[in-house]
């Protein structure tokens, strides 16, 4: 026995459905969302996870623009070729529909599929049978792995978004959303066929929704059409986002002519779920976090106002004194000047960000990769001026994000104590900890198979750890999810 199936067999799990009998899966999954095989950190969470017991492991082709695969992939190779793990010890599932970053210049390139949904400049969509094939062969070479587990339609409702937004007729795009899955089930039971997956299912923001939204994807109907299929069929899985504040999982009857919820279904069909954004919960287009920040220092907003200020001054000197000497064209000048302006254009801002994660996306995503690039431009010209000047901004910008996460992560424990406050009374009123009571009520759901947790440090493992050896009501607690829906948010 190795040490996996060791340290497995201590923690909580619960029964993975499949028409063989199944097996057991730990109740938390290792969620890849923003997990990429370029973070050293991620590496050692990953191997942490499975190294303690955790077994399933949750990615998808466009995490990290592929590089999250290719995390899975290295960690995984190095465990089983050490013997740390048997392959039949971890399931992994994986998810194809998205066309970004890398994968939609490979498009480009080799040209298009069939029935693209073009949704944004940047983000199209595809769930044809080639497409789905291509993908999942792409899959297995980063994942290292002749199998997946379980492959998942990743969002198929963006058809759905689209037609919405350029005026189809509801029943008609619906005829033909349900066509295009059929169409892929096909493929994806050919692909089970061929052993290079053993199940399959869809993941869907929208199967919780209103059955009357445009973009709604009925859970009734894609089960009947893979019943249709294949008395033997393989879509044995779903998932979905569910949370202590998006409970309409649990709580809207949308499935059956409105008679039963979602998760109701799942149930008595006895498909697995997996449950998305424990933790980050999206109501009113804002964010809120389930769970307490660590580490938090009080800033006051005359520190910030201290810290951008000295930025500022930073920036006024590069465009006065530094960038009129430049022999670059003006539009470099003018996205140079932009690049290098985090201090203004945060100056009147701060408000408008929804909290800590939300900063946070704004930080990693948009001002560090903009300065990055700039910085890189400015380097290779070789300029003592700007030397000395980049010096003095890297600093003063990583002094003034630094006080901003501070400032943020004060305003998350505060609110999540608030919400402490609230649902403790309501799934679990000796609870000290946010982030543990919302794992646990979602474990606890009946219908729930595993949950999904961005874990990307050890600090993050242990929490779910620590709040797997915590016990959770064995009935599932139909009452608080009822309440909960009736909760006036703080």
């Amino acid at each position: 026995m190795n040490t996996h199936s060791a340290q497995f067999r201590q923690l909580k799990r619960k029964h993975w459905n499949d028409r063989k009998g199944g097996r057991d899966v730990t109740a938390f999954g290792f969620g890849c969302y923003r997990i990429t095989v370029d973070n050293a950190t991620h590496q050692r969470a990953l191997k942490h996870a499975l190294a303690s017991g955790i077994n399933l492991i949750d990615t998808s082709t466009n995490y990290g623009d592929g590089r999250s695969e290719e995390l899975v992939g290295l960690v995984l190779g190095e465990m089983l070729g050490r013997g740390e793990l048997n392959r039949e010890d971890v399931h992994v599932v994986t998810k194809v529909g998205y066309i970004q970053g890398r994968n939609l210049a490979r498009v480009n390139e080799n040209g298009r599929y069939a029935n693209i949904v073009n949704y944004a400049e940047q983000l199209w969509h595809c769930i044809e049978p080639d497409f789905i094939h291509d993908q999942l062969t792409e899959s297995l070479e980063r994942l290292k792995l002749s199998f997946v587990d379980t492959l998942l339609l990743h969002n198929p409702e963006y058809y759905l978004m689209k037609a919405a937004a350029d005026g189809v007729d509801v029943e008609v795009a619906r005829s033909e959303f349900y066509t295009r899955i059929e169409r892929a089930f096909e493929q994806l039971e050919r692909e089970k066929a061929a052993g290079r997956i053993r199940s399959y299912g869809i993941s869907s923001n929208t199967f919780p929704g209103d059955a009357d939204s445009a973009d709604f994807c009925s859970l009734e109907r894609v089960f009947n059409i893979a019943e249709s299929l294949n008395g033997a069929h393989g879509f044995n899985c779903v998932q979905l986002p569910f949370n202590l504040i998006e409970h309409a999982a649990a709580t809207r009857k949308n499935q059956v002519k409105t008679t039963a919820a979602v998760l109701d279904f799942a149930r008595e069909k006895h498909l697995n779920v997996l449950v998305n954004r424990p933790l980050n919960a999206i109501t009113q287009n804002r964010l809120i976090r389930l769970a307490a920040a660590q580490e938090v220092r009080d800033v006051s907003e005359s520190e910030i106002r201290a810290a951008l200020n000295r930025l500022k001054v930073l920036e006024e000197r590069f465009r006065t004194e530094i960038l009129p000497g430049l022999h670059l064209a003006d539009e470099e000048k003018t996205t140079l000047h932009e690049w290098l302006s985090p201090a203004a254009g945060l100056h009147n801002g701060l408000d408008a960000f929804d909290g800590r994660e939300h900063w946070q996306s704004a930080r990693q995503r948009h001002f560090e990769p903009r300065i990055k690039h700039a910085m890189d431009f400015l380097a290779r010209l070789k300029t003592p001026a700007i030397d000395a000047w980049a010096g003095s901004f890297i600093a003063g910008s990583s002094s003034l994000f630094k006080v901003i996460d501070d400032f943020y992560a004060a305003r998350s424990q505060r609110r999540a104590q608030d919400l402490l406050n609230v649902y403790a009374p309501i799934f679990a009123p000796d609870s000290d900890s946010l982030s543990h009571l919302a794992l646990n009520a979602l474990r606890a759901h009946p219908a729930v198979t595993c949950v999904l947790v961005g874990m990307r440090s050890d600090a993050y493992v242990d929490d779910c750890l620590a709040a797997l050896q915590l016990d959770a009501p064995e009935d599932g607690n139909e009452a608080g999810w009822r309440a909960a829906a009736e909760v006036d948010l703080p």
